[in-house]
């Protein structure tokens, strides 16, 4: 079912779209990239600029090669690996020391992915355009998921496609119960452009901005009525002369993901330019968030894995390990949204109603964020979200 557009800004209970791969780096997590067409070896160190960072305003082209063309198409395959250390050997680098097992299965749990800034619907294939992400192994295989819900798209089955130029999100579940989430190492996002008229694309350019995974996490409810919602123009000056005359300076505006404004899509062949008719300004929103329960705002164990529920072994306590099963997260405003962005620091998408399309790419401003216990086990929480250009 489609998001709901016409809700006027309305804020109902709101979602935050968390990323991984920025938080693995913030935390000092070497990564290894390659992109390439079909099955041809580009690598990449990590300092070499790629789409896995939250800057769609920097659309990446990639030109379409004919390398793996046949009647299933092309498709461009973007992979990222983490570790402690990455060495390169002939060209061929590899992991020396993989992220720790916790961090694995953080890893495993991914439950969203999408593109933000994209040309996919407009190269105008004749059959469709799939996105797909994929878990990679130690031993370099892969395996994908059963289960995609789009936010951001369209969806034929299990294959997830673009429905228009500019953004994809998607939901994901469904890993292989079978796999082993200790050997996690990475992820792969694979574009498939497939049709008979996949010849007349060669010499053509995908464009991609960003690339972002994570954790999808949901406020518990709503926020209070007393929503508070700034709009700053701080990239416009004006300047009055000695006659009366106004100067209006633009030094900069809401940035462009490609031709098309931030989470606005539109189909191949309409051209209009979005962004030129948008809103220029950048939003600020204060939330506070009452009658929050223990379990709601806090991790069981500060001191262990403050991003899913603790396990213990015994009634003694002695600490086990951590349950990842869905159903058993102790999902918490602290460890599943304050600790994956580092208090709000790193850059992540605020859904401002979980059912309706009103996005936003955001930080927390951090004088605007505090926990305070107002009886026993329940608190208040106060955030301040603001829109980054």
């Amino acid at each position: 079912m489609a998001l709901n557009k016409e809700r006027y800004h309305l804020t109902g209970t709101p979602r935050v779209y968390c990323d991984l791969v920025q938080y693995f780096k913030a935390i000092g997590k070497q990564t290894m990239t390659k992109r390439s067409w079909a099955n041809s070896n580009q690598f990449y160190p990590s300092q070499t600029p790629d789409n896995w960072g939250m800057n769609p305003s920097r659309i990446i082209p990639r030109e379409i090669l004919n390398v793996g063309v046949n009647e299933n198409g092309v498709k461009l395959e973007d992979i990222i690996v983490f570790g402690e250390e990455v060495d390169v050997i002939d060209n061929d680098p590899f992991v020396v020391e993989p992220v720790s097992k916790e961090l694995r299965k953080l890893m495993y749990s991914v439950n969203y992915f999408g593109i933000l800034g994209h040309n996919i619907a407009s190269l105008n294939f004749d059959a469709f355009q799939k996105i797909e992400l994929q878990y990679q192994y130690d031993d370099e295989s892969f395996t994908g998921l059963s289960t995609y819900t789009p936010v951001i798209a369209s969806f034929d089955g299990s294959n997830v496609g673009a429905d228009g130029d500019g953004t994809f999100l998607a939901t994901c579940s469904g890993w292989n119960p079978s796999a082993t989430p200790d050997n996690a190492r990475g992820f792969r996002i694979i574009n498939y452009l497939a049709g008979d008229s996949v010849d007349m694309q060669i010499g053509n350019s995908l464009e991609i901005g960003s690339y972002t995974l994570g954790h999808y996490y949901d406020f518990p409810h709503s926020p209070n009525m007393e929503v508070s919602i700034s709009y700053g123009f701080d990239g416009i000056k004006r300047t009055r002369t000695m006659n009366g005359t106004d100067l209006i300076q633009i030094n900069y505006l809401k940035s462009k993901w490609g031709k098309y404004a931030p989470f606005a899509t539109s189909t191949g062949y309409d051209k209009q330019a979005l962004p030129d008719v948008g809103l220029k300004g950048r939003r600020t929103i204060d939330m506070n968030f009452d009658f929050l329960s223990e379990s709601d705002t806090f991790p069981k164990n500060i001191h262990q894995n403050t991003f899913v529920q603790d396990t213990y072994a015994d009634a003694d306590g002695h600490y086990a390990g951590f349950d990842y099963d869905e159903d058993g997260h102790n999902t918490n405003i602290l460890g599943n949204y304050l600790n994956m962005t580092l208090g709000g620091n790193l850059t992540h998408i605020l859904q401002l109603d979980s059912t309706a399309h009103d996005f936003m790419l955001v930080k927390l401003d951090g004088s605007g964020t505090s926990i305070t216990q107002k009886s026993p086990k329940l608190y208040s929480c106060r955030l301040r979200f603001v829109e980054q250009f």
